[in-house]
């Protein structure tokens, strides 16, 4: 019974390099799996980037709609309430620029006994990061005045800069193209 014994283990006696080569097996299973983790990784922070980008995309533009209806809607009878946004939806720097930049639409619009009407038909937003995001929107403005018989449609084009800053959007800059008109 002895003899079977070491019979047996002369069988299974392994051979002084297979433990290393377990070892080395071992490591590279690790390495392997280290690899396909990090790039697991990699691809959920790419994702939740995008993914972050897109919401920053779609709220700032939600925000410049709202702030290109009221750009565009006025009524001369009403023109400190109409212009009134300003104090909510823009920064400090666009807010000193429409100061400055309304005091004269403001003289026109009333002596032209002007209402307008603005209705965003598309858009589009493109973020640079979770702060800040162009917008351009496409708008029909419906103007009616004391000098004009009929309503004139005008269709100007807006691209906002927005900037995410106390946890609200807010205009930045705005540049308006305002070269294609409706009859």
């Amino acid at each position: 019974m002895v003899d079977e014994a070491v019979e047996f283990e002369e069988k299974v006696a392994v051979p002084p390099w297979a433990a290393g080569l377990l070892v080395l097996l071992l490591v590279l299973a690790l390495i392997g799996f280290g690899i396909e983790w990090h790039s697991a990784h990699q691809q959920r922070d790419r994702a939740d980037a995008a993914l972050g980008l897109a919401s920053a995309a779609n709220d700032a533009e939600a925000t410049a709609r709202k702030v290109a209806v009221e750009m565009t809607s006025y009524d001369y009878r009403s023109l400190t309430r109409d212009f009134a946004w300003i104090d909510d939806a823009g920064t400090a720097k666009f807010r000193s620029y429409f100061k400055d930049a309304s005091t004269p639409v403001k003289t026109l619009v009333t002596s032209l006994k002007a209402t307008s009407r603005g209705t965003v038909v598309d858009g589009a937003a493109d973020a640079t990061d979770t702060s800040h995001v162009r917008v351009v929107l496409f708008v029909d403005q419906r103007i009616t005045s004391a000098t004009e018989s009929k309503p004139k449609v005008d269709q100007p084009r807006i691209s906002m800069s927005m900037v995410r800053s106390g946890g609200k959007w807010l205009v930045d800059t705005v540049n308006l193209d305002t070269s294609v008109a409706a009859d």
